[in-house]
């Protein structure tokens, strides 16, 4: 019987594909050149087979268009399709016009995921209206994620597009959008694209993140946080915003979270300065109203003004939220956060007894150290009901690898016995 999931390597031969549930992975293992070149005798393989995946999965970096075509057609009856180019630099609007024709022959299809996220892309708005318009006219999608980062050409147009056709996708469940990085977005495109989100009925899970992009003001987050509002059916809300934010729109931001009574899962990647220790008591006392979240994600990128009383406010008021099962968190760039702020936190985060999955980043700490790290011990120790349990370090120049507090650390989790996923990296 075939693996559940299949991988087509050139080392190794390539199995049969006929699981019904397969994941084809096509990655760079073609030559660059197929007009003058014989295929790699996988890529014939591959051509010739018969492919009843539901889920493909295309990542590629050289592999010409008329191939990845003719892969298209062996898959028309695939139920999820992932097509990642973030290593490409040679597709363009013409390019992806044959693939969105071709995509959308894909009856079947329920789940997009598209990433051309390439600070050298040659993909332009009108490339991307191709595949957006494609992807929601003839389509049943209920699950469509885009990820166009770093690339200079998309502009407000693309926005635009998205807010013109998505209305037509009318059983979609779950949307997700990223572009960072990119000075060409502007408020009122964001604003328009916001305006749509109501309209779609069975939309239960968004994602929008638009972190650096510098034209981003307040105006962004008022559109956002009046769009939330009105979006009673959601359960999974993931944001990243990153701007300069007034204190009455910070209020309204915050206060649009708290209406969404039927949250089961939030990430905020909260960067809506300045983030003091007064926002971040406010935001996280909040999350009491979320009588239903269980998963919590708080990534802090930038926190030059938060200080160990506002982390132990933070700890505080996430210690209340006793259903909760899985929490991470990631501070980012600090000068005066200190080894108080991880006894403050462990303090409280002990008191999660439904606890299962922890994951702690710590970055540019300038005051974090070895005893800081050893107040973990008593964590790992009394939360049994943790079955995961992640800490990444980077660039905390007091925190020694070979230190006895990292090495005690690691003895405990080895001999945790319920920790079944456990995991500790320091970047130097």
């Amino acid at each position: 019987m075939s693996k559940p999931f299949v991988n087509f390597r050139p080392k190794d031969p390539p199995p049969r594909v006929t699981e019904n549930k397969a994941l084809m992975k096509a990655y760079n293992w073609f030559p660059s050149d197929f007009k003058n070149t014989v295929p790699h005798k996988h890529a014939r393989l591959l051509l010739k087979s018969k492919i009843r995946s539901n889920s493909i999965h295309l990542k590629l970096k050289d592999l010409k268009t008329p191939y990845l075509l003719s892969i298209m057609k062996r898959c028309k009856n695939a139920r999820r399709f992932s097509f990642d180019i973030t290593c490409n630099m040679h597709y363009n609007d013409k390019d992806i016009y044959e693939f969105s024709r071709t995509l959308s022959q894909f009856k079947r299809l329920n789940e997009l995921e598209i990433n051309t996220a390439n600070a050298f892309s040659k993909i332009t708005d009108q490339g991307l209206k191709h595949l957006i318009k494609r992807a929601t006219k003839g389509l049943r999608l209920t699950n469509v994620n885009f990820d166009t980062s770093l690339n200079k050409n998309i502009t407000d147009q693309s926005l635009t597009n998205f807010a013109h056709y998505l209305p037509k996708a009318k059983k979609l469940n779950k949307f997700s959008l990223k572009i960072m990085r990119n000075e060409n977005i502007t408020n009122g495109a964001v604003n328009k694209l916001c305006k749509v989100f109501p309209k779609l009925s069975k939309l239960s899970q968004l994602s929008i993140s638009f972190p650096d992009c510098s034209n981003l003001t307040s105006e962004t987050v008022l559109a956002v946080s009046r769009t939330v509002k009105s979006l009673n059916q959601l359960n999974d809300l993931s944001i990243a915003l990153e701007t300069y934010c007034k204190d009455d729109v910070f209020a309204e931001f915050k206060n649009s979270l708290f209406q969404l009574e039927g949250l089961h899962q939030l990430q905020l990647q909260f960067e809506l300065r300045p983030v003091t220790d007064k926002r971040i008591n406010e935001l996280t006392a909040g999350f009491k109203s979320l009588k239903h979240l269980e998963n919590l994600s708080l990534i802090l990128p930038m926190n030059y003004e938060l200080t160990d009383n506002g982390i132990n406010d933070m700890a505080q008021n996430i210690a209340e939220l006793q259903h909760l099962n899985h929490l991470r968190i990631e501070i980012w760039r600090s000068a005066t956060l200190s080894d108080q702020s991880m006894k403050n936190f462990i303090q409280h985060i002990i008191q999660l007894k439904h606890l299962e999955s922890l994951e702690l980043s710590f970055s540019y700490m300038e005051n974090l150290t070895n005893n800081g790290i050893a107040s973990l011990n008593s964590l790992i120790k009394q939360m049994t009901n943790l079955s995961k349990f992640w800490l990444i370090i980077r660039c905390c120049d007091k925190i020694d690898n070979d230190s006895e507090a990292i090495q005690n650390l690691k003895k405990i989790m080895l001999e945790t016995l319920n920790l079944k996923e456990k995991i500790i990296t320091i970047i130097k």
